[in-house]
């Protein structure tokens, strides 16, 4: 098995991602260029949400009419989903059905006069009915499900924030049953919360922009980034279900919530103080958003003219616009806390304030790095060049230089505390290089040590651990074939011990 395959197969096992089932890399081919695909990198994505236009402005029109068109097919789509799960036996439905109804009713009543007291009751009742009862899985057939995604998506403007805030936490409690995400997925009921999620993101980033103090009144964002996790998140077997999803995160890219969500982040790419405040949890929120909407259940890594109309209809349109918007700013939220630790007056060799990062930072890296790996998986070749990329290419060598070093450091006192970190730190660096010269030679730059440096110097320390061990041998791999000066480089001998 060649070194693709072992990287891409050993490290999928770890969090369940799909494997490779196709060589893919004929070492008698050339070197000098990518041999996984011969056309060029795609400008537009299959189901034309995303496309490269000239202008920012073309670009924009192009979204909203896309956006437009994917919202009819949501709707012309939509059915009644159920499924055996949903069936409870007769006579407990029937116990509770009498009680629910009778709130539904309340509820119906409520919402069309508009009356906040009157919700605010028949919400406590509901709560209340909700505690250790299959309610939640009863309340699709009792109609509140379909009633409160359209109350939190459309609110009142007479509700008070804690009503609204009510109804999300209700909401969030019925969606917390899996059965119910299909419902709201199969009647088209997301593309409400996602429009009020856009909405909230605007409010948001406008008045933050202006504010000193950031992450102030966050918790109806938070709040909404939970609700679309919650649908976006699960990869039904159902196939209507999965056209549903498929046109779910079209609409989500062609809507502009991925080109908010980068605005959002902008907002704490900024120097901190003397130590790094916390990453506030509509970030964490939002990174977690953007692992759902690239992540997918059979990737079709191999890609070229012929295949390319095998991929996911949302494939292209996820890595155009990650492209279109610098991966999100997401490794700007990275970089932005390690220039503050580690500035350009403290020498390379010295160590790192770790006490000065913010108590979420691992966290935060660690999804990160995720929605790098899941776009991987989704288009190598392209999210290859975008990390190499002029704009991107530095961000990533201080990005790996510097969890390098910290994922070791952590792993030698609470292995369990960043090994998810590992995991995904180890397959983004060897997603980023594999077969790739150019990108190899990023970890020869700097000082020694440099990160092929740092990554030899992992391999004693994790050699009793199985799985990472595992992963780190491939991403050794992935490193150093068929890069020379990398090979030259590894004075622990790491890449002679594979």
């Amino acid at each position: 098995m060649n070194a693709l395959e072992e990287l891409i197969t050993a490290q999928a096992k770890i969090q369940g991602r799909p494997q490779l089932s196709a060589p893919i890399y004929n070492q008698s081919q050339p070197t000098s260029k990518w041999p996984l695909r011969s056309s060029s990198e795609p400008i537009q994505s299959e189901d034309k949400a995303i496309s490269l236009a000239t202008s920012g402005r073309n670009r924009l029109k192009g979204m909203r009419r896309r956006a437009a068109k994917v919202l009819a097919s949501i709707r012309a789509d939509r059915f009644d989903y159920h499924s055996s799960d949903m069936d409870l036996q007769a006579d407990l439905a029937a116990e509770m059905s009498v009680e629910l109804q009778d709130i539904s009713k309340q509820l119906q009543s409520s919402l069309t006069d508009g009356s906040s007291a009157g919700l605010e009751a028949v919400l406590s009742q509901l709560v209340a009915c909700l505690e250790g009862s299959p309610a939640v899985q009863l309340a699709h057939a009792a109609g509140l499900l379909v009633m409160l995604a359209q109350a939190v998506a459309e609110p009142d403007a007479n509700w008070s924030d804690r009503l609204n805030m009510s109804l999300g936490d209700v909401l969030l409690r019925l969606l917390a049953w899996e059965e119910n995400c299909y419902v709201v997925l199969a009647n088209g009921l997301a593309e409400g919360l996602l429009q009020r999620l856009a909405a909230l993101l605007d409010q948001y980033i406008a008045k933050e922009g202006t504010d000193k103090e950031l992450c102030k009144d966050s918790a109806a964002l938070d709040q909404l980034l939970q609700v679309a996790c919650c649908i976006i998140a699960p990869l039904p077997g159902h196939a209507e279900l999965a056209a549903m999803r498929s046109l779910l995160v079209s609409y989500t890219l062609a809507s502009g919530i991925v080109h908010r969500v980068n605005e959002l982040f902008s907002l704490f790419d900024k120097p901190q103080g003397e130590k790094a405040a916390p990453f506030p949890s509509f970030v964490v929120l939002a990174l977690h958003l953007l692992g759902s909407l690239t992540s997918q259940s059979q990737p079709p890594l191999l890609q070229d003219d012929k295949t390319r109309r095998g991929m996911p209809p949302y494939a292209a349109s996820i890595i155009l616009t990650l492209k279109d918007v610098g991966l999100a700013g997401m490794l700007s939220l990275l970089t932005a806390i390690l220039l503050h630790i580690m500035p350009s007056s403290i020498p390379p060799t010295s160590q790192p304030d770790y006490t000065a990062l913010p108590h979420n930072f691992c966290t935060v890296a660690e999804a990160v790095l995720r929605v790098v790996n899941n776009a991987a998986l989704l288009d190598l070749t392209c999210l290859q060049r975008m990390l190499g990329g002029a704009d991107l290419r530095v961000e990533i060598f201080h990005v790996f230089s510097f969890l390098l070093v910290y994922a070791a450091w952590c792993w030698a006192s609470c292995p369990s505390q960043v090994e998810g970190l590992m995991h995904e730190l180890l397959l983004c660096v060897g997603m980023f290089t594999v077969l790739e010269p150019r990108n190899q030679d990023v970890l020869l730059w700097g000082k020694v040590p440099t990160p092929v440096h740092k990554l030899c110097t992992l391999f004693d320390g994790l050699s009793g651990q199985p799985s990472v061990a595992s992963s780190l041998r491939c991403t050794l791999l992935a490193v150093c074939i068929p890069n020379q000066p990398i090979c030259a480089a590894d004075k622990a001998g790491a890449f002679k011990a594979l």
